[in-house]
């Protein structure tokens, strides 16, 4: 059993084990609810070994599980930790955690962290039994793009919105900025049938969901916003997360 840096020829397994993971609680939040976002993943892993953000666990050629990563030198953010199904419960969990950890300390990281859906109450405790404390509460919501009133004036530049659209095509997410009446709002474009706020800096939650439905509310369904200090009353919320922000000091 080793822990080895990922690899292309393991994307599909990763891929797999990401979607049986995640696939109830945190990707229908993120780019990976599209199945063409098999192609970015591997795009990662081909550039993996300049900021080590996959790593696999490797049992005589077969994948039991991997971590995804980002270290910076200060702080170590674990994005993703994932098992077979067959294989949770048998400790490896936490041979892969200790990987990460043992990572950041290596490259002079004082502290790592990551995020966890509150509901999953055993992963939450998992974390906290091995030293994870919560730092901040944020909400992820997904709402009804529709039902959103697009009274806002945002516009986008027609040249880049179809290179965009072609983009996610190709593999299930790309991003485009619009202008919401002089500020700029970067929207995400996902799988042909969502958007995610990605950035409206200056812009409160409101008015820049109203940008985004007044481009895409009649062509997508769902419009996903992350980071929120609190529930919305004013807008169509479908679903929700409450996720806790966990952080260890190395």
């Amino acid at each position: 059993m080793i822990v080895r840096l990922a690899e292309p020829r393991d994307v599909p397994r990763i891929h797999g084990l990401l979607r049986a993971a995640f696939g109830d609680t945190m990707l229908p939040y993120s780019v990976y609810q599209a199945e063409e976002s098999a192609i970015h993943l591997g795009e990662v892993i081909a550039r993996s070994a300049d900021d080590d953000r996959f790593w696999v666990l490797d049992e005589a050629g077969d994948v039991a599980g991997f971590h995804e990563a980002r270290i910076d030198g200060r702080h170590g953010f674990l994005s993703f930790i994932a098992l077979a199904p067959e294989r949770r419960g048998s400790g490896l969990g936490s041979l892969l955690l200790e990987h990460f950890e043992s990572s950041c300390a290596s490259r002079g990281c004082g502290s790592a962290g990551l995020h966890v859906v509150r509901s999953e109450t055993s992963a939450f405790g998992w974390y906290l039994r091995r030293g994870y404390r919560e730092v901040r509460a944020s909400y992820s919501l997904r709402m009804a793009l529709p039902e959103i009133e697009g009274g806002d004036r945002c516009e986008v530049d027609a040249a880049r919105l179809e290179a965009a659209l072609r983009e996610e095509r190709r593999r299930g997410f790309s991003k485009v900025t619009c202008d919401c009446d002089g500020a700029p709002v970067v929207v995400g474009l996902i799988a042909g049938s969502s958007c995610r706020l990605l950035e409206h800096l200056g812009v409160p939650l409101r008015r820049a969901c109203s940008c985004a439905a007044a481009l895409f509310g009649s062509s997508r369904s769902i419009l996903i916003a992350t980071g929120q200090s609190e529930l919305p009353a004013d807008l169509p919320i479908v679903g929700h997360q409450h996720i806790a922000s966990l952080e260890k000091r190395l």
